[in-house]
Formats: structure tokens, sequence, C-alpha cells
């Protein structure tokens, strides 16, 4: 049972689950047994402030991290339709702004975070691992969520979650289930997200992650330390 500060209902977070039309997607569904693959997190009810970890160009799955999201990059300019649960959870102004302040932080951080690519790929053997300055999406939704205050389950660590485990913890939020398409329009953008890196581009780009991440896994997970 989450615990919601309901102080003051003037600033409201939205948490969005999805149902992402990839092949990745797909295979984290069936192999974790879940509906919902991706998690994200928005300051804004429009959705215009929604960010999550996530790749950064459609092309080179291995380059992600913390992007901000777009219809574009849910629909993938070839679906018409996304199935979304969007929960609405009131918060203070002062969680509000902790949690956007967190996200510059995480933006402006000098090493730069990752996204955590063995928690997930290993998350049926091991239910997911901390990696240091790297998050699954979900992982960043719940830690997000945490920064804020807000309680999920007790105890229970940000790389553990599944998307579909945060929305049973905050089920009682639900705003909207449906297809994401139709919850609001928003006009294409330009964007790097459909570019295309290149191949030798994408395999120097995609081994300097990998082995980054490999180093911080090694290096750091003894006792990981995220500011």
């Amino acid at each position: 049972m989450h615990k919601i500060n309901r102080e003051c209902r003037e600033y409201y977070i939205y948490v969005v689950l999805s149902k992402t039309p990839t092949k990745f997607g797909g295979a984290i569904r069936r192999l974790a047994g879940i509906e919902y693959n991706h998690a994200s997190i928005a300051f804004d009810s429009q959705l215009k402030q929604l960010y999550s970890f996530a790749r950064r160009q459609y092309k080179n799955p291995l380059d992600a991290g913390l992007v901000r999201e777009h219809f574009d990059s849910f629909s993938l300019r070839r679906v018409a339709r996304v199935d979304v649960r969007i929960y609405k959870i009131p918060v203070t102004r002062e969680q509000y702004l902790t949690g956007k302040a967190r996200i510059l932080e995480i933006k402006h951080d000098t090493d730069g975070y990752l996204y955590n690519l063995f928690s997930v790929l290993f998350y049926p053997f091991t239910k997911g691992f901390e990696t240091y300055k790297a998050y699954t999406c979900a992982e960043f939704v719940a830690h997000m969520i945490r920064t804020m205050g807000i309680e999920l389950m007790p105890g229970k660590l940000d790389c553990a979650y599944t998307p579909q485990e945060i929305g049973d913890c905050i089920h009682d939020s639900l705003l909207y289930e449906g297809n994401l398409l139709e919850y609001c329009q928003m006009p294409p953008r330009k964007s790097i997200f459909f570019d295309r890196p290149g191949y030798r581009r994408k395999a120097k780009t995609s081994a300097v992650l990998v082995f980054t991440l490999l180093f911080r896994m090694l290096r750091f997970n003894g006792a990981i330390v995220k500011t």
C-alpha cells in the first residue's frame, strides 16, 4: 500500500505505463510475465514533460539513458495504438520541485547515467540488481517517486520493480486507460530518435556503453552510491 501526501492537490505527477511496439518490449513482457513493459514519469497532464530511461535512437537500442519522451517514440510513427495506463498522483509543491530538481541532476551529471541493461536481461533470474548511476525505466520511476517522498512498497529496492508492480502500488490513482494517441494530440517533432546512426558509429557507441556499464558493475556494485 502506497502513502501519498494529500496536503496539497495543486501539484501532480503522472506515471505512464505503456506497451511499446518493439521486439525488445515484447520480449520483456513475455519474460517477466507482465502486461506493460515501459514506465515513464511526467510533470504535466499533457505529458509534455515526460521522462524515462530508454533508447535515444530507435535504431540503436544500446544507446540509452535519460530521455524526454514524445508520442512519436511510443508509436514509432507506424502504429495507431499504444496501450497505456496513466496515473495522476497529488504532491506538494516541495515534492514537485524536488522531482524536477532530480531530473536536472541526472541530466547534468558529469559521469552520465546509463540504462541498467543487464538488470533487465537477467531479471527472470535475479529479480533486478543495482548498478552505479544506471537505471531501468521502472527503476528510474520508482526512484523518482521515492525521491519525492512517496512510499510504494516498504523495503523494496527500486531496481526490483517492474512497471506492472508500480501500477499495482498506485492503482487507486488511475486517471486513464486506453490508447495513448487518443489521450491528447501532439504534432510530430524533429528528433534524433529516428536518425540512422550508421553501422560504425552504432557499433562504437554500443561497445563503449556496454564496457562502461560492465566497469560500473564490477567497480561499484559492492557499495552502490547514487547521488
